[in-house]
């Protein structure tokens, strides 16, 4: 967990999870939440075509 702002969040669903470590532990990452000037621009720029 990192502190940013609240504002303009966008969820990304990491699809199959993947693996990360954490603090020495080995967690799956599902999703990602952050913080963006422009969330529409992002999603659209994640879209699958």
């Amino acid at each position: 967990m990192v502190n940013g702002s609240g504002k303009g969040l966008v969820a990304l669903t990491i699809e199959p999870p993947a693996q990360a470590k954490a603090v020495f532990m080995s967690v799956r990452v599902r999703s990602l939440w952050i913080s963006v000037t422009d969330p529409d621009a992002l999603i659209a720029a994640c879209a699958t075509p």
